[in-house]
């Protein structure tokens, strides 16, 4: 698995932004005097931090459940009795 750190070990990966996130993203990193590059990177990070925080995870999986019973549930009632 890739390691951040002073440019070792990245690989290269593209996002596709609107223009007004674009813009904003590129005045937050001047705001910051980073590289949208670098704001990018530390916002990527700590947005995945937060997804694997266990209460947001648990959250996130209970989410996942309910759609996929409540899917269960149409696919059952729809094929009837049985």
């Amino acid at each position: 698995m890739p390691k951040g750190g002073a440019g070792k070990d990245r690989v290269p990966y593209t996002v596709r932004l609107d223009q007004d996130t674009y813009e904003l993203l590129m005045a937050l990193a001047k705001m910051q005097d980073k590289s949208a590059s670098e704001l990018s990177r530390d916002l990527i990070k700590e947005g995945v931090e937060r997804m694997v925080d266990p209460v947001t995870l648990k959250q996130l999986l209970e989410k996942q459940q309910e759609k996929l019973m409540a899917l269960a549930s149409g696919m059952r009632a729809a094929r009837g009795p049985g």
